[in-house]
């Protein structure tokens, strides 16, 4: 532990002794302390006064420290329900939990009201969402932060599963260290990335980010279920008993704190423990090394953060579907909506006897009055969100917007009352009756909102993309308190809608009645290829693009679902789970992008070598450890599909231009770059980078499904070849045991022939994957018939069905191509793509 340090002004009556990064400027007045933050003055009381006696720290260094890492630890606060761990007379004081916020909580601090776990009341949490909350909070003798396991606009649902790591003397905090690296070993073979954090006390706490989705039971059942497989491996040093008396001299594996209601300290958070200490977030090398708790205090947490900064972001920005894991486990993966909100499904039962929000349409008639919550939620001066101004008339206007905050969801807003009545949908609306989802009402916002569009500032509230979805008018067909009936007249959406209260939140539903057609799926398509063999060339009449040596790719993208498929037609889905919701950045009810998944070099180069390693990965486990190690982005260059429209037959620019329109680009969707009528100077560009060439497609031309069509050309820069295995030599020396080479084919109009053999560009590993795909497809005779070919001695042949690439010199005046290199198994590709590119 770090020397404690000097405290010699508490003598004086002096309010700080620890040393800070930030000093908190807090002006005294008469008994109380003042401190602007977050454009607000707050009241600060008893800032002298011990809340750590025998170290010497007193409660201003508790709110000085809270001032100083509030960039770090206010994204785990906030959007969530806070339960607050008081200690008003410090450690060594009573202490007390409170849930509801104090009658005397400013007007200014959000709330988020929710059912308790029995669901006979409304708690009136208290949500930190800036730095004024954060010294309010700490201010009322909080040392400790404890959020909720989910988000307000989402209560039944968690966000992250966590495994509580509680030991019981005579243990020691080695043994939770080893514990941890079973909890680790175990999420790895599930495919799963965790993010360990000491509890500041004596135990330790493994996240696990996830998707919106399974249900608090599911999660559970979940950390369970590991558990138990954890107790089975080391019996001696974990237990999960619920008998307090029979845990000594164990770790306590604690899934039950996996429940709705339940809660934990934050990371960042500060312990009512001796030295100060903090729930601080840690490395797995560092869990290896031997950390304690001891070592993150409040004195030492400032240089910590400053040397490795936030080691908890993933727990934030890499959410997983767990779906995988649990069924790996044995485990139901489906969510039912209803299910999981714990709400009834639409019709049943009565409307619940408490609101979990304010009604979306009240009494008071008064605009200003409505749209009041709506102004003290966000600072006007940063964003760039419309201000509070009430609207009169009656219209009956709807818009649809596509918020891209923590978690992607769809925001409806009814013109109402001169206000936008508005309900968050996690998965956007239904699109087919039955289909009942998740709405969960928030503020009204102002009639002016229904046109902003744009980005919402990093630390304020909704912080993202905001892109309007859909806009149109409604007819209002009923609207109580408890069920709002209409119907819409959009260009994304139509028909008769219900929103229907439940005990905990809202369900929205497409009527059965209704009658208004709604959008059907895009058809299979196969993918345009382009003719080989072109050199550079001007040409006002056609554009260039570069290309990318990556895996074809067309993504069917819908709001709750992303589909890849390659080439060949085959689901790749699960190969890149980084790339599994575009919806998040295409904005469309359906879109099918052409495109290139790519991975680069450590120069930023496209590389289809460091893709390879992906390529051919079915084992979760395999695959994430891949995309940690290497991750991938597809880059868009055609639409062929939005919403219901087919858009094979519309010209290449209007595609692209309706392609730019709905993609905001991102770290994991890009798009292609191009260039109209300068060939050469494109290719010059793409050669000295380092790319395999450019492709040229003719302007106003058309996209053809599975054609090879001469309205696309390509300039390869690097020469390379799509080529059939038909066979392979015995090997020598050090690769006696597999083999020396690979026999080649490609097709020269409708023939299979033989164009040479690659012996170099293999890895040791790669070379046994290679004998293991072609031991399954051996055959006896030769797969065509080239004399040549049968007399190779010691030759093993295949059924001409495995696709290599090769780069090459050229292609020899007998056929052959000249010092062919392997570069990769195609799995994406069919054998009759393989058209020899180079004439002899």
């Amino acid at each position: 532990m770090a020397a404690r340090p000097y405290h010699r002004g508490m003598a004086r009556g002096e309010p700080f002794t620890v040393e800070t990064p930030r000093r908190l400027e807090a002006e005294r007045e008469g008994d109380h302390w003042w401190v602007e933050a977050a454009g607000r003055r707050v009241r600060l009381s008893n800032l002298p006064k011990a809340y750590w006696p025998d170290d010497g720290y007193t409660k201003g260094d508790l709110l000085a420290y809270y001032w100083n890492v509030a960039d770090t630890v206010l994204p785990y606060l906030r959007g969530r329900p806070l339960t607050m761990r008081r200690m008003p007379d410090g450690i060594e004081g009573g202490e007390f939990y409170e849930k509801n916020a104090p009658s005397h909580t400013p007007e200014w601090m959000p709330r988020c009201p929710v059912l308790d776990e029995e669901g006979s009341k409304t708690i009136e949490y208290l949500r930190v969402e800036d730095e004024a909350g954060l010294l309010f909070v700490a201010n009322l003798g909080a040392i400790e932060f404890h959020p909720l396991h989910s988000r307000c606009e989402s209560v039944d649902r968690p966000d992250y599963l966590f495994f509580d790591l509680d030991p019981f003397e005579p243990i020691t905090f080695g043994d939770v260290r080893a514990v941890a690296r079973h909890v680790r070993a175990a999420l790895e073979a599930l495919g799963l990335t965790s993010y360990p954090k000491t509890s500041g006390a004596t135990g330790m706490q493994i996240y696990v980010p996830i998707e919106l989705g399974p249900s608090y039971q599911q999660v559970r059942d979940f950390v369970g279920a590991v558990g138990r497989l954890i107790l089975k491996a080391d019996p001696d040093r974990v237990t999960m008993e619920w008998e307090v008396s029979k845990r000594a001299g164990k770790v306590f594996i604690d899934h039950n704190m996996n429940r709705q209601g339940a809660n934990i300290a934050a990371a960042y958070s500060v312990r009512p423990q001796p030295g100060a200490t903090v729930s601080a977030p840690v490395t797995w090398d560092e869990v290896e090394e031997g950390i304690e708790p001891g070592d993150f205090t409040i004195v030492t947490m400032h240089k910590r953060l400053a040397e490795v900064g936030d080691l908890f972001r993933g727990v934030l920005e890499e959410p997983v579907d767990l779906r995988p894991a649990l069924e790996a486990l044995g485990m139901d993966p489906r969510v039912e909506e209803a299910e999981a909100t714990g709400a009834p499904t639409a019709g049943e039962g009565e409307p619940a006897s408490e609101e979990l929000t304010a009604d979306p349409k009240t009494d008071d008639g008064d605009p200003a009055a409505r749209l009041a919550k709506y102004g003290e939620m966000r600072d006007f001066a940063e964003t760039p969100e419309p201000p509070p101004v009430p609207a009169g008339g009656d219209g009956r206007s709807f818009v649809i917007q596509k918020h891209e905050a923590t978690r992607l969801h769809y925001d409806l807003r009814l013109e109402e009352g001169g206000v936008l009545v508005s309900w968050a949908v996690p998965r956007g609306l239904p699109l087919k009756p039955g289909d009942r989802r998740l709405a969960v009402h928030t503020e009204d916002h102002p009639l002016d909102y229904g046109e902003f569009q744009g980005w919402i500032p990093e630390g304020h509230y909704g912080a993202g993309e905001v892109r309007i979805f859909d806009r149109g008018t409604y007819e209002p067909l009923d609207w109580t308190d408890d069920k709002v009936s209409f119907r819409l007249h959009g260009t994304r959406h139509r028909g008769e809608y219900h929103l229907v209260k439940t005990d905990r939140d809202w369900l929205i539903f497409l009527g059965k009645g209704s009658d208004a057609p709604q959008p059907e799926p895009p058809p299979a398509f196969e993918p345009m290829l382009a003719d080989p063999g072109h050199d550079p060339f001007d040409d006002p009449g056609w554009r260039f693009e570069p290309k990318l040596d990556g895996v074809r790719t067309l993504a069917y993208v819908t709001t709750d679902a992303t589909r890849l498929l390659s080439r060949k037609g085959r689901d790749q889905t699960a190969q890149y789970p980084e790339l599994d919701n575009l919806a998040r950045w295409t904005n469309a009810l359906w879109a099918v992008l052409d495109g290139e998944i790519v991975a680069v070099d450590e120069r930023g180069r496209p590389s289809f070598e460091r893709l390879q390693e992906r390529i051919n990965l079915s084992a979760p486990s395999d695959i994430e450890k891949a995309r940690r190690r290497i991750p991938v982005r597809l880059y868009a260059f055609d639409l062929l599909w939005l919403d219901e429209r087919d858009l094979t037959n519309e010209p290449l620019e209007e595609r692209r231009r309706l392609l730019e329109g709905i993609v905001t680009e991102s770290d994991r969707l890009g798009l292609t770059l191009y260039l109209d009528g300068e060939g050469e100077r494109l290719f010059e560009a793409a050669k000295g980078l380092g790319y395999e060439g450019i492709v040229a497609k003719k302007l106003g031309s058309r996209y053809q499904p599975g054609r090879r069509s001469k309205d696309w050309g390509k300039v390869k820069a690097v020469k390379r070849q799509d080529c059939v295995i038909l066979g392979w030599t015995r090997g020598e020396g050090s690769r006696a045991s597999s083999f020396g080479a690979l026999l080649l084919g490609a097709y020269v109009g409708d023939e299979l022939r033989w164009v040479g053999q690659v012996g170099t560009g293999f890895t040791e590993q790669l070379t046994l994957q290679v004998l293991d795909r072609l031991r399954e497809i051996r055959e006896e005779e030769p797969p065509i018939g080239d004399r040549e070919l049968a007399s190779v001695k010691g030759a093993t042949w295949v059924r001409p069905e495995l696709v290599c690439e090769v780069e090459y010199l050229h292609v020899t005046k007998a056929g052959k191509l000249r010092a062919p290199s392997f570069k990769g198994l195609r799995p994406d590709k069919a054998p009759q793509d393989c058209i020899l590119e180079e004439a002899p």
